[in-house]
């Protein structure tokens, strides 16, 4: 039998909406000659129904109904790693985006190369894109990458060479803890000088993180992919997307994180990350990525350099950028301690929230209003100021409940100012069961069952909590609590 040129996996449980928009993101590709696997992992009967159906369509779908794997999808991942025929291997997540020209451009980087990767684009809930070119290609980012550099990048965005895979055995399958991705990503960077790396700043993938979405609805997931898919289709080309991305919020990142060491300017610190800037043309540059910017972007970059170096900008400007930082797209919380990170070694919490509520006043979309409403808020609370707090929270229901019921924090934080301890449990209960809770709110939710005298109920979150962060430094404060 003729291989395929490239083996798309997709691996998938209960999102049978999601995967009926997913599919044909990776059969309608330019490169026609792949063959897409669909792992399904111990999946719902209505994911197995939507999956034949493909295949029975398309006799390039192949269909493996797995059990359902320990950890999620490792097995089913492992399992159809290794009945794929072809050695290039693309990830097809139920909730990503692909352009057209994603195989193509990645496969073909995959002939001098065992990893290849693309612009990283990932969708906030606002419609917002965040990006960022990680540039594997460049031993300086794979190294900051090595001492604990943030992950920037994600499935959508990156295809391998399965023989590297096996070669450095990486086996998904004994997986218990740690992602797939970021598993997959330490084994390649830890291996050296025996991988050898391709990076392009070209978009051709979107990715719509879990995190940020785990109270959604199927449905509601599957309407914003919908709409999304619609935005990029009307578009001449997927090259178009990062004209109106926001850079910001990964630089901001790579700076906190100590991956950037401390310096004066700003090509310098970008070079540590393995790009330059440029307005003309995109294009590799040595080891670096070439990547293309217009002026707002650049001053976006600017301005945040000078905040990180405790150098003040004027208030509109940091207005411009301050949203950019609040809104998470990749976790369900609110960001607003990576902005106030950066804005208090220059201003004051008066400026800050004078800050917000000039972005508010300039923000059109309602999503982006209602999160730094929400900060307002949060700002508030920590000055005792409940009414204040109240009333911002309020307007930012009105803006988007979408955000505020993504966001529950502060919701559940003014829930204890007031002493609505029923409502903190109705806020945090399904956080705590998706296991994506912090400590903190596992603490706010056992004072408000101890306050509810439902110690029974407490115990059982405690139990729950100990599975998730086991080695948590509030874990004796919490015992205090329901003991």
């Amino acid at each position: 039998m003729i291989k395929p040129y490239a083996s798309i996996i997709l691996p998938i449980i209960d999102r049978a909406e999601t995967m009926k928009q997913a599919v044909p993101h990776g059969l309608n590709q330019s490169c026609a000659d792949i063959e897409l696997l669909i792992a399904c992992s111990g999946a719902t009967t209505d994911v197995l129904s939507v999956a034949h159906k493909f295949a029975e369509a398309d006799n390039r779908v192949h269909v493996l109904d797995l059990p359902a794997s320990p950890v999620r999808t490792t097995t089913a991942r492992a399992t159809a790693l290794s009945r794929a025929r072809s050695d290039r291997i693309f990830i097809l997540q139920d909730d990503d985006i692909w352009g057209p020209k994603h195989v193509e451009t990645l496969g073909g980087m995959l002939e001098e190369s065992d990893f290849a990767s693309s612009l990283t684009l990932a969708a906030t809930l606002s419609g917002q894109l965040v990006a960022w070119p990680c540039a594997f290609n460049s031993h300086r980012y794979r190294q900051g990458y090595k001492n604990g550099s943030p992950k920037l990048i994600y499935e959508a965005h990156y295809a391998f060479r399965r023989s590297t895979y096996e070669r450095l055995n990486i086996r998904w399958e004994n997986l218990s803890g740690k992602g797939l991705a970021r598993h997959l990503l330490d084994c390649f960077v830890i291996a050296g000088s025996s991988v050898r790396w391709s990076s392009t700043d070209e978009p051709t993938a979107i990715s719509l993180n879990s995190p940020p979405r785990v109270l959604f609805s199927i449905a509601q997931r599957a309407s914003e992919m919908a709409k999304l898919g619609q935005r990029v289709s009307q578009l001449d080309t997927f090259a178009d997307l990062p004209r109106t991305a926001n850079f910001v919020t990964c630089f901001v990142r790579l700076l906190q994180s100590g991956h950037i060491e401390r310096s004066e300017d700003l090509e310098a610190a970008l070079s540590q990350t393995g790009i330059t800037i440029s307005s003309t043309s995109i294009e590799e540059c040595a080891d670096k990525l070439c990547v293309s910017l217009d002026d707002g972007q650049v001053r976006s970059l600017t301005a945040a350099f000078k905040l990180h170096n405790g150098q003040r900008v004027d208030l509109e400007t940091a207005a411009l950028i301050c949203l950019d930082l609040i809104e998470n797209y990749e976790a369900y919380e609110l960001n607003f301690h990576t902005m106030n990170a950066l804005f208090l070694s220059c201003y004051d919490e008066e400026e800050i929230a004078s800050i917000l509520l000039l972005a508010i006043k300039r923000e059109r979309n309602v999503h982006r209003k209602a999160y730094a409403l929400l900060a307002l808020s949060h700002l508030c609370l920590q000055h005792q100021d409940i009414a204040a707090a109240r009333e911002y929270a309020n307007e930012a229901s009105v803006q988007s409940q979408l955000v505020v019921q993504s966001t529950p924090t502060v919701s559940a934080a003014l829930a204890i100012a007031e002493n609505r301890m029923a409502d903190v449990r109705a806020i945090l209960e399904p956080v705590i069961m998706k296991s994506i809770a912090t400590p903190a709110q596992y603490l706010q939710l056992f004072e408000a069952l101890t306050v509810l005298g439902e110690r029974a109920a407490a115990r059982r979150v405690y139990d729950h909590f100990l599975t998730v962060h086991p080695s948590s430094p509030l874990r004796s404060e919490i015992e205090k609590t329901i003991n």
